[in-house]
């Protein structure tokens, strides 16, 4: 579906997902944000509204200043309305914090899950095991991340 040097998307029609996962590499600058958040939305289609997608972000590198956050803010949008399912896949708590302030904040409801194995469960429409969490907890139950070493969904996968 697509490959650059930032995300790989690829599609497994017979289980109705799709896996969109970061690498490792940084941006030199929030207009290549931009442009390639334009280039994964164009692959979006209307058959994907019943399938789940798996955002896996374990191995972005940690950035969550603000021009940066907004300028994923598009894609996380995007990937809400597009898809039925929405497991975003994380490394460590710091990041789980950091994807549930991000949709919190935007009103989404992921699942959140630190495993493959997991993620694949959670984007089957399986059960929430012990680590899976959803991303839109009651405000009041979840501390202020702070100052984060990674965001989670689009800026880093801590």
């Amino acid at each position: 579906m697509h490959t650059s040097e930032h995300y790989e998307l690829i599609e497994e029609p017979e289980l109705r997902l799709v896996k969109l996962t970061r690498t490792s590499r940084r941006y030199e600058h929030v207009h290549q944000v931009r442009s390639e958040v334009d280039a994964l939305v164009a692959c979006f289609t209307p058959r994907h509204r019943s399938w789940s997608i798996i955002v896996d972000m374990r191995a972005a590198p940690p950035r969550n200043d603000l021009d940066f956050e907004e300028a994923m803010r598009h894609l996380r949008f995007a990937v809400g309305r597009a898809f039925g399912r929405v497991v975003v896949l994380v490394a460590t708590a710091s990041g789980e914090m950091q994807v549930t302030r991000l949709h919190r904040e935007a009103g989404s409801q992921y699942l959140i899950a630190r495993t493959l194995e997991e993620a694949r469960q959670l984007a089957a429409g399986g059960a929430r095991t012990a680590s899976a969490r959803p991303a839109s907890l009651h405000p009041s139950s979840i501390p202020s991340p702070g100052p984060a070493s990674g965001v989670g969904f689009g800026n880093g996968g801590s």
